[in-house]
């Protein structure tokens, strides 16, 4: 049974028995970022939401990217051309040129229609011009990055192995962030693709000690420190999210969330009894329709927040 959504990668084989756990954290990220975005609808904006939302996904991508794909590249029978090619399934491109299109068409102006154009070609995100990388449908940035990923992720398995390529990446992430002005944050620390790879590596590190660690991840029994990952991962993301506003900008877009959903991501893959409440139908049915969800909730909530617009008038 896989998880047919490609905003992560399908899950199978030894993965199989994880799906409800980590559809289920899926299914509360998106609704995170959801309501980061309902100050389209009058709200008050949340936007720990979108930034927490947005650096599971990543993480939760490169985690399932090396656990369906690691035998593969290990034993050389990986095919680049053929997971390009599921990656860019008719259903995403259709999804994608749709939601373009109807934000286009929402917008109904020139100059905007003119910076989505980058959106198009998933191009966006390295353009450093908000109204460029948030440009046609805001979110589709998210699939701007990924890409990236899915065209280097040959280099990737074999950079991950190197036990140096971690805390080189994360000390450039920080360098990068110290120097970087307060101004140009949403540009170069939020949606520029190769900083969001941090995310996507950490994932795959994960994976790789999941791997080493346990050979196989099927009849795991949960241990103590099973349980602990779950308490800590749940306790550092409340508490990214309430302190969230007092915290520097720098570090919120992603780093204060990466201790709580490797912790948590861990856990979910480990079977700990504190998340059996997401190995229920309605997480793997949920999880399911993330893609769709998220690719179309910003379009709806501009459609509602016009509405109300309308009707208050």
């Amino acid at each position: 049974m896989d998880i047919p959504s490609h905003l992560v990668e399908p899950l199978h084989g030894h993965c199989k028995d994880m799906i409800q756990e980590l559809q289920g954290l899926r299914a509360l990220a998106m609704l995170l970022i959801i309501w980061s975005h309902c100050s389209l609808i009058g709200f008050s904006p949340f936007d720990a939401g979108g930034d927490c939302g947005v650096a599971f996904f990543f993480v939760l991508s490169g985690l399932v990217t090396w656990l369906s794909q690691h035998d593969r590249l290990a034993t050389d029978t990986f095919s680049h051309r053929e997971y390009l090619r599921r990656r860019f399934s008719s259903k995403l491109l259709w999804l994608h040129f749709g939601t373009w299109l109807f934000a286009n068409i929402l917008n109904h102006q020139l100059l905007p229609f003119l910076h989505s154009l980058p959106a198009l070609m998933l191009v966006q995100s390295w353009i450093p011009v908000s109204d460029i990388y948030f440009g046609g449908n805001p979110v589709s940035w998210f699939l701007s990055d990924l890409l990236l990923a899915w065209m280097l992720l040959p280099l990737f398995y074999r950079a991950i192995q190197w036990r140096g390529t971690l805390p080189c990446l994360l000390s450039s992430y920080a360098l990068l962030a110290y120097i970087l002005p307060s101004e140009q944050i949403n540009a170069w620390l939020y949606v520029w693709p190769p900083v969001r790879l941090v995310d996507f590596m950490l994932g795959m590190g994960l994976g790789r000690l999941l791997n080493a660690r346990t050979g196989s991840l099927r009849d795991i029994q949960p241990q103590w420190h099973t349980e602990l990952c779950a308490i800590l991962g749940l306790a550092f993301t409340v508490i990214g999210l309430i302190c969230y506003d007092d915290i520097d900008a720098k570090i919120r877009t992603a780093a204060l969330f990466w201790p709580g959903v490797l912790a948590l991501l861990y856990a979910a893959c480990r079977g700990a009894r504190m998340l059996s409440p997401l190995r229920h139908k309605w997480a793997e049915t949920a999880g399911n329709w993330t893609l769709p969800i998220f690719m179309l909730h910003v379009i709806v909530l501009r459609i509602i927040g016009r509405t109300l617009t309308l009707l208050s008038q």
